[in-house]
């Protein structure tokens, strides 16, 4: 188990990890700009997580309903 799950984890960490370096390097320019960067980040991080679910139950539905896999529907999508 912990073999698939270490992809997870590093995806996650390096994922966090961004946020934070990004925020460390704002934090050195003023405190305004710090919380300007961490609101924006975390507008972006929540609006974008909300988009991204949405489309991928909306693909798991049109996946399961067409009978093919959703690899199939993905790669269907990008050719056009």
């Amino acid at each position: 188990m912990v073999k698939m799950a270490l992809p997870l984890l590093l995806n996650l960490m390096a994922s966090y990890g961004i946020n934070i370096v990004t925020l460390a390097f704002v934090g050195h320019v003023g405190t305004t700009e710090l919380a300007a960067a961490a609101l924006g980040m975390s507008l972006v991080g929540i609006l974008g997580r909300t988009v991204l679910f949405g489309l991928t139950g909306a693909l798991d539905t049109l996946a399961s309903q067409v009978g093919m896999g959703i690899g199939v529907c993905i790669s269907c999508a990008w050719v056009g």
